[in-house]
C-alpha cells in the first residue's frame, strides 16, 4: 500500500518532465521557422524591389530607344526636305543625258538593244531597261506588236443542220409581232367562249354530254295506202 503513492508521484514527475521537454523543442522549432519566414519575407521584398527597378529601367531604355529612333528619322527627313527645297529654290533640274534621247529614235527605226548599246557605248542591261521604259511610256510606238484580225473558228463556217423543232421555233420567232399578237388574241377569245359556255350549261347536261350518246332508233318502213279505183271493185 505504501508503494502506490510513490508510483503515482514518479509517474507525475516523468509526465511533467516529458511535457516540459516537448514544449521546449516545439518552441525552438517555432522560433527557427519564424526566423526562416522572416528571412524569406525580406528576400521577397528585395526581389520585388529589384524587379520594379529593372522594369522601370527597361521602360526607360525602351522609351529612350524610341525617342532616339524618332530623332534620327526626323533628322533624316529634315535633311531630305532641305536638299529638295534647296534644289527648288535654285531652279535646277537635272538634264537627261544626251545619249538617252537617241535611244527612242533608234527604237522607232527598228534597231535592237544590242545594236543600240554598241552604237552609244552603253551596257546591254542599261539599254534594255531604257527601251522597256520607252515602250511603257509610248506603247503606240512599239512596232513589234501588231494587231491581228480576229478569225472565227472553222466550226462556225459549216454549222450543223437544224432539226425540225428548231426550224419551227425559228419560223415562229421570225413571224412579225402583229401576226403573233393576233394569234394570241384569237386563242384568248376561244378560251373565253368555252369558259362562258361551260358556266351556262348545267352540270347534269354536261354529265350527260360526257357520256356516250344513246343509239338512234332504226327507221321503220313507211306503209303505202292505195285506194281502189272506181269500176274495178
Amino acid at each position: 500500500m505504501s508503494s502506490y503513492p510513490i508510483t503515482i508521484l514518479l509517474t507525475s514527475i516523468l509526465f511533467c518532465t516529458g511535457t516540459t521537454v516537448l514544449t521546449c523543442m516545439l518552441k525552438r522549432s517555432n522560433r527557427r521557422k519564424d526566423k526562416l519566414l522572416t528571412d524569406m519575407q525580406a528576400t521577397l521584398d528585395s526581389l520585388h524591389l529589384g524587379l520594379a527597378d529593372n522594369g522601370d529601367r527597361q521602360e526607360t531604355d525602351y522609351t529612350k530607344n524610341i525617342f532616339d529612333d524618332n530623332m534620327r528619322t526626323a533628322e533624316l527627313t529634315t535633311r531630305l526636305q532641305q536638299s529638295r527645297l534647296t534644289v527648288q529654290q535654285c531652279g535646277y533640274s537635272p538634264a537627261t543625258p544626251e545619249r538617252y534621247r537617241y535611244i527612242q529614235s533608234m527604237v522607232i527605226k527598228g534597231m535592237n538593244a544590242q545594236e543600240i548599246a554598241d552604237t552609244l557605248s552603253m551596257s546591254l542591261h542599261e539599254t534594255t531597261q531604257i527601251i522597256s521604259l520607252i515602250k511603257v511610256a509610248h506603247p503606240q510606238q512599239d512596232g513589234n506588236k501588231k494587231t491581228l484580225p480576229l478569225q472565227e473558228p472553222a466550226d462556225n463556217e459549216n454549222p450543223p443542220p437544224a432539226t425540225r423543232e428548231q426550224q419551227i421555233r425559228q419560223s415562229a420567232h421570225k413571224q412579225p409581232p402583229a401576226l403573233r399578237t393576233a394569234g394570241t388574241v384569237n386563242k384568248s377569245i376561244k378560251l373565253a367562249r368555252w369558259l362562258k359556255l361551260r358556266a351556262v350549261v348545267p352540270w347534269s347536261l354536261r354529265k350527260q354530254s360526257s357520256r356516250e350518246p344513246p343509239a338512234r332508233p332504226s327507221p321503220q318502213p313507211e306503209r303505202l295506202s292505195c285506194r281502189p279505183l272506181p269500176g274495178y271493185t
